[in-house]
């Protein structure tokens, strides 16, 4: 996704977080079409979702600036796509892991 950016900066693009999650899942899946069953490779792609999707959505009907709060919608935002997945796999979920994102998020 790195990549991706860097290449719309040299093309004088804009940079969509989304797009460049689909094409890394693409380049993902045509080098190894199995990783889709891996479960590290479901819960990193489903916490960049939860970043773009959710993120995104709430920031555009808040317009705020204040960054406790994208930080705190950042961790929720996370926390909702990758917890079903925790839960379903593992058959638990820690709770404190909301607020441990809260202190590594801002960083």
């Amino acid at each position: 996704m790195l990549c991706i950016n860097f290449m719309g900066l040299i093309l004088k693009r804009t940079y969509d977080m989304l797009s460049a999650m689909s094409v890394a899942v693409i380049l993902l899946l045509l080098e190894t079409p199995f990783a889709i069953f891996n479960f590290g490779v479901l819960v990193s792609f489903a916490a960049i979702l939860g970043i773009c999707v959710v993120v995104n959505i709430t920031l555009k009907f808040l317009d705020t600036k204040k960054k406790w709060l994208k930080a705190l919608l950042t961790t929720v935002g996370i926390t909702m796509m990758t917890g079903p997945l925790l839960i379903f796999n593992d058959y638990l979920w820690n709770p404190y892991t909301v607020i441990l994102n809260l202190i590594v998020v801002p960083m």
